[in-house]
């Protein structure tokens, strides 16, 4: 499992800086940089929407960085990635600060 800290804490899926999806999407498939990426599953945060029972360590996290060296044939084989977007209200918004060319 991967662990993803982010700071985009306007999303639904964060819960205290802890991404609580199981299958995340990284968008940026021309970036050369972290600036180049996003978190494509960035949900804007709704009051009503619950989290409940969510775990807090991704099983797959789809990557279309193909620049990125923690890129494996579409999917991030780094141990933990760090989402940025602490302001962010939209996914473009967010970046990967794991990516590495």
């Amino acid at each position: 499992m991967t662990d993803i800290y982010c700071s985009a804490v306007q999303c639904a899926h964060n819960k205290e800086h802890c991404c609580c999806l199981e299958n995340v999407k990284v968008g940026g498939e021309e970036a050369n940089s972290t600036d180049g990426t996003r978190c494509d599953s960035f949900i804007r945060e709704h009051a009503t929407m619950s989290l409940g029972e969510s775990i807090c360590h991704c099983t797959l996290i789809d990557c279309e960085a193909e620049n990125c060296r923690f890129n494996c044939e579409g999917e991030c084989c780094a141990e933990s990635i760090d989402i940025c977007g602490e302001k962010s209200c939209n996914c473009g918004e967010t970046c990967c600060a794991t990516f590495k060319k």
